[in-house]
């Protein structure tokens, strides 16, 4: 499976800015206090590879199972995610 095809509705904004002032480096540790649909954390997830983890906050809890779901996914190919 390619990131691409995990289906995240929401397109993130900004994300080349969040990735150079987060600093990401592969096996970084990050926070995403807004999760949503995980998209900011499927880029930070990708910057950080190998290794790379990100702990996921719901701004918003009613979306939080398909944040999650998606991101467990991709977390197996690209990182961990905790949330």
């Amino acid at each position: 499976m390619l990131l691409k095809d995990l289906d995240i509705q929401h397109n993130p904004v900004m994300v080349p800015e969040i990735l150079k002032y987060l600093e990401v480096t592969s096996g970084g540790r990050y926070i995403d206090c807004t999760l949503g649909e995980a998209g900011h954390t499927k880029s930070i997830l990708d910057a950080s590879t190998p290794g790379g983890e990100v702990l996921g906050i719901p701004a918003n809890p009613s979306v939080q199972g398909s944040a999650v779901s998606k991101a467990y996914v991709n977390a197996q190919l690209t990182g961990s995610v905790t949330s």
